[in-house]
Parts: C-alpha cells; sequence; structure tokens
C-alpha cells in the first residue's frame, strides 16, 4: 500500500515535470534486516487491519499489515515484521484511499514494541508505548516540538500585527521570542546529549533563526546564518537518516529556501549540494534520498517562480538518473528531462552554433574558445531583450580588451527588422547570426530556449557556467573569469 506520492506538487509550467507522479508503481521498501514485535490494542478501531510503514521520499509504504482481532469495543493485533534499518516508522490505521491515522515509533534499538490507543482520537495523541520510554519520551519529543512551532507562529504573527500598529509592543514580543527560543535551545541541546535514537533525531530538528542570534555572534547576513547553520548538526554519514522522514523534509526545505529567499542559481546551488552529497557515501539510502529531497524542493511551487528554476531541476534529475539507473524513479526523472528537452549543462561544453551573420559571413561558436563568450538569443521583438542590451553594451565595452565577448543568436523571422535592432541598440560585436527561423530556430532548439532573453555565459575552454545572469550580476561574474 502506497500513501501519499512522490513529487506532488503539480507544476503550471510546460514541463509537467509530475507527470509520473499518479503512477502506481511504487518504489519498493528495501529488505528488512531488523526482526521487530508489535503487538497492543486499539479501542473504537473500526478498520480490520493495522499498518507499518516507512518513509520513501514523500510516499509512506507498507512493510507489513497484521488483522486486528475484536473483542467489544477493543481490537488487539501482533505481528513480526522486519524493517530495513534503526529509524522512525509508522503505525497506524488506514481511513480513506489516501490518508491514515498514524503515530510515529522508532524501531530497531528496541525490537518489542507494545503500543496502546483510541481511535476515536489521534493515534498520534493516544497512543501510549507501556515499557518503552524512548518512544513515551518520542512522543513526548514531537508534541513539544509542534507546540512551540505553534508558538513561534503565533508570536511572530503579533509581532507583524504590532509593527503595523505603530510597534509600542516590539520590545516585550520580542523578549518573549528570545525567551521561547533559549528555553527550547536548552531543551534540544540536553536531548543531543543522549546517545540513542532519539538524540540522532533531535539533531534533525533544531535550527536556531538568525534574529535570535546574539548579533556579536552572527555572521553579516541571514544567508550566510542559514547555509552554514541548517544543514550543519546532521551527521550526513549516519545510514540511519535515511529512515526518519524529518531528514527528507529538511532537505527538500533547504533547497526551496535556498532558490525563494536567497535567489541561489544553478551554479551556485549545485556547488553547495554537491559538498553535502559528498559526506554521505554515493549509493547508500541516505544519500539516494538526500538528492530526491534536492529534486522535491526544487519543484516546490514558489520554487518554480525563480529564473533558473528549469536548470537546478535539470542538474538535480540529471544527477540522480545518472547514479541511480536502476531506481524506480529514474524512468519517471528521464521523462521530465527529455520535456526539458535541454542539455546545456553547468560544467559541460555547448553544442556547435555555426551560422550565417548579419554582414554575410559565417561564424562558429567554438573559434571563440580563449575567450569568455556571453551567448546571447534575442530578437528584434522582443521587450526584455531590447531593455537589457544596453547594460550588456556597457560590460562589451568594458571588457572586450580584456578577453570577452558577445556572441548573439537572434529569433527573428526578418532580417531587415534583426540588422535595424543591431544598429539602433550599437550592439558593436561582430558575431551576430541568424538562421530566420523565429521560435523553429534549430539553434534555439539545441539549446532548449523556450523564452528569450536566455543567455549562456561560456569560459575560456567553451564550457558553461551560468545561465539568464542579468545586470550587476552579470558583469560580476565576467570580472572573475577573467581573473579581475
Amino acid at each position: 500500500m502506497r500513501i501519499r506520492t512522490l513529487f506532488s506538487i503539480p507544476l503550471a509550467s510546460l514541463l509537467l515535470m509530475c507527470s509520473g507522479a499518479g503512477s502506481s508503481q511504487a518504489h519498493p521498501p528495501l529488505p528488512g534486516k531488523i526482526s521487530v514485535q508489535l503487538s497492543g490494542q486499539i479501542t473504537h478501531a473500526t478498520q480490520d487491519s493495522i499498518y507499518l510503514m516507512q518513509a520513501v521520499g514523500s510516499n509512506y509504504e507498507t512493510l507489513a499489515a497484521a488483522p486486528l482481532t475484536r473483542n467489544g469495543e477493543v481490537a488487539v493485533f501482533s505481528f513480526t515484521a522486519t524493517i530495513p534499518e534503526k529509524g522512525m516508522y509508522l503505525v497506524g490505521l488506514v481511513k480513506g484511499e489516501q490518508q491514515i491515522d498514524g503515530a510515529m515509533v522508532l524501531l530497531g534499538a528496541e525490537k518489542k514494541l507494545e503500543i496502546q490507543a483510541d481511535a476515536q482520537k489521534s493515534l498520534g495523541v493516544s497512543a501510549t508505548f507501556p515499557g518503552s520510554a524512548l518512544n513515551r519520551d518520542l512522543k513526548e519529543f514531537l508534541m513539544r516540538a509542534g507546540t512551540y512551532q505553534q508558538e513561534v507562529n503565533g508570536l511572530w504573527q503579533k509581532i507583524q500585527q504590532d509593527r503595523m500598529a505603530g510597534g509600542a509592543q516590539q520590545t516585550a514580543l520580542t523578549q518573549q521570542m528570545d525567551s521561547l527560543y533559549k528555553t527550547q535551545a536548552s531543551y534540544y541541546q540536553g536531548l543531543r546529549q543522549r546517545k540513542d535514537q532519539l538524540g540522532t533525531l533531535s539533531g534533525l530538528y533544531y535550527y536556531l533563526p538568525y534574529e535570535a542570534v546574539d548579533p556579536a555572534a552572527r555572521p553579516a547576513t541571514p544567508e550566510e546564518w542559514y547555509v552554514r547553520e541548517f544543514l550543519k548538526d546532521i551527521p550526513f554519514e549516519n545510514p540511519e537518516l535515511a529512515y526518519y522522514p524529518v531528514y527528507y523534509q529538511r532537505i527538500r526545505s533547504y533547497v526551496t529556501a535556498l532558490m525563494v529567499q536567497y535567489g541561489y542559481g544553478a551554479e551556485k546551488l549545485l556547488n553547495d549540494m554537491h559538498q553535502h552529497l559528498a559526506k554521505a557515501p554515493k549509493g547508500a539510502r541516505n544519500h539516494e534520498m538526500m538528492l530526491l529531497a534536492a529534486i522535491d524542493g526544487s519543484v516546490d511551487q514558489n520554487a518554480q517562480q525563480t529564473p533558473e528554476f528549469r536548470d537546478i531541476y535539470f542538474e538535480l534529475a540529471t544527477l540522480y538518473v545518472e547514479t541511480y539507473p536502476n531506481s524506480e524513479y529514474t524512468p519517471m526523472l528521464q521523462n521530465n528531462l527529455k520535456q526539458i528537452g535541454s542539455s546545456i549543462r553547468i560544467g559541460k561544453p555547448v553544442p556547435e552554433i555555426e551560422e550565417k551573420g548579419a554582414d554575410g559571413k559565417t561564424y562558429k561558436l567554438s573559434d571563440l574558445k580563449g575567450k569568455v563568450v556571453l551567448l546571447d538569443f534575442w530578437a528584434s521583438w522582443c521587450g526584455p531583450c531590447r531593455k537589457e542590451n544596453p547594460f550588456v553594451v556597457s560590460v562589451y565595452e568594458k571588457y572586450k580588451d580584456k578577453g570577452f565577448t558577445v556572441f548573439s543568436v537572434s529569433l527573428d523571422r526578418t532580417e531587415d527588422a534583426w540588422k535595424m535592432a543591431i544598429e539602433k541598440d550599437q550592439l558593436a560585436w561582430p558575431y551576430h547570426v541568424s538562421d530566420l527561423g523565429f521560435w523553429q530556430s534549430k539553434h534555439a532548439k539545441a539549446y532548449g530556449v523556450s523564452s528569450i532573453p536566455s543567455t549562456f555565459l561560456l569560459d575560456r575552454e567553451g564550457r558553461v557556467v551560468a545561465k539568464n545572469l542579468r545586470g550587476p550580476a552579470l558583469e560580476a561574474k565576467v570580472k572573475e573569469l577573467l581573473g579581475e
């Protein structure tokens, strides 16, 4: 049985990247290697079975199921199952086609667990664990974490409302928030000292926001703090991580935040993720889940509005397909990659462009190796392109004698309009080519260009180092590549 779907966030774009999310094909749970015995009783249960499930990304996959034997209002169960690794699992009742009412439990270190719960209430709230101090502590931890988050959200709402009303209570509210952060920090630090599964789990939950850090001890920007601290205490080499659902959720949230809050493009985000991926053994389950979580985070609804969304998804999905060719998710991702239709990857050479220029000569992109090149897809009828042209001209004039040039590919339909725009915008570089194919341009298709302006910045070896840089970001990168 499969509950929820991986990559279930719908895409509004033409890419249809989640077209495979509704498939009935589930990622099979790994073969079990630890035997566990579960027993207990559920009052007021109307279901016939109880399930043990593991999280696989955003899915819950069934590891085992057992019948409920009723005696009046009480239903009892007892069964043995195997789990793939120590971790956090879900024991619950299925309600409807895509809903489960369950309690999270820690298994592996403890191989026997008794559960008592009331189905008229949430199992997560009503469940008790006679004989298991570890799972009693887990329940307290999860409930406290939920209450803490509610209190933080409530205080932030009051702070925002007070600011709009003039800010009379800002000092008092800020002091309340600081006190809440300190209390929770002390609680988590105590849990982190534990050498059991709850100690591992607590490290996946805690993060002290930038605003709560002593100004004398924090870096200059929230971005620096977030990148440094959000994943800092995660032991990526630990194979158990893949079996704690919050591990996947934390990586997913991290990637979405880098894209949405901090404006990370493909190059910067991929460099960051490669550093984290290198901490987990390639081929291990925790490495695979980290990569899947990053892909999932890149298709968040808000992340899809960022300029390099397609490039980030393409790079992460390609890395997964190459690393895990036999995964059940690989065919879906391969289909998504085909729909994107781009083979232009950061750090890789680009396809050759050989085309007739506006001056009648034939130009080849490869002839410019040895220079830093801005490959610019544009057209005379493209308003945003024309608006960006003055800045491109200024960068060209400033660095043309230092090894930088522009290679422009027009998606115009008529030669006259194309040449008039070159002259009017004073695009002084010689490399202007076009097959006058409009959106059917063979060069646009080869580069997966479906909107303009679309640019690729190439290093002296002809490899892509950045895409769609605009304004000061373009000049900064050009200067870096030129060694300025």
